[in-house]
């Protein structure tokens, strides 16, 4: 994630602002987003603390980003998490991840039972 960050930040500072530096350094914070804020299987315990280190560290090496890079990512839950860290609400974070957790779950579930479901029919 530091390194990430790091390289990012650098980004930032270096080249000049144009739609493709703000496409790239959106994609991967995207990425980040989606590691940090929505993944439970990234060898960093899903907690709190995750979330805040993460929240500090784009603080320290990205700063504040002169464009809103939520325009260019895939999913509606990323821009979630993404505004959830600019409002600093952490807690907001952990019970929006356990519902989407909940919810592909869920979908799983149904999906499996679905299935089952049709195999039943199929054998008789």
């Amino acid at each position: 994630m530091i390194s990430w960050l790091r390289a990012l930040g650098y980004i930032n500072q270096v080249f000049p602002d144009d739609a493709s530096k703000e496409k790239f350094l959106s994609r991967r914070l995207e990425w980040l987003v989606y590691n940090f804020g929505l993944r439970r299987d990234v060898g960093y315990k899903f907690s709190l603390k995750r979330i805040i280190d993460f929240k500090v560290s784009m603080d320290r090496y990205l700063g504040k980003l002169k464009f809103d890079p939520t325009i260019y990512f895939r999913t509606g839950a990323r821009k979630t998490v993404w505004r959830y860290l600019l409002l600093e609400d952490y807690r907001g974070i952990i019970r929006f991840n356990r519902w989407h957790s909940l919810r592909h779950l869920l979908k799983k579930i149904l999906e499996l039972f679905e299935e089952k479901k049709i195999n039943i029919i199929i054998q008789f």
